[in-house]
């Protein structure tokens, strides 16, 4: 795909803004093609990033036990306001 232009640095913003967009599913690509990020995955991910206190992280921990058993192992595309109510 071009992006009708010699600017590299522009180039690499159209293309961040078409990853973007496609993050926030503007475009209709069939679920085969979209990643799976499951919640129980990304939420594990989550916590091995975190730089806070050892409290704060238990904190974060104890939440994710409650949020489990809601969530489990649903892709986190498809939580939404109607999943969270």
């Amino acid at each position: 795909m071009s992006t009708k232009t010699k600017d590299k640095k522009f180039a690499e913003e159209i293309a961040a803004a078409l990853q973007a967009d496609v993050v926030r599913n503007k475009f209709n690509i069939p679920a085969k093609y979209k990643a799976q990020y499951l919640f129980t995955e990304t939420f594990q991910e989550y916590l091995k990033t975190l730089t806070n206190s050892q409290g704060a992280i238990e904190k974060k921990k104890w939440h994710y036990k409650h949020f489990v058993k809601i969530f489990g192992d649903k892709n986190i595309t498809d939580i939404d306001v109607k999943t969270i109510n």
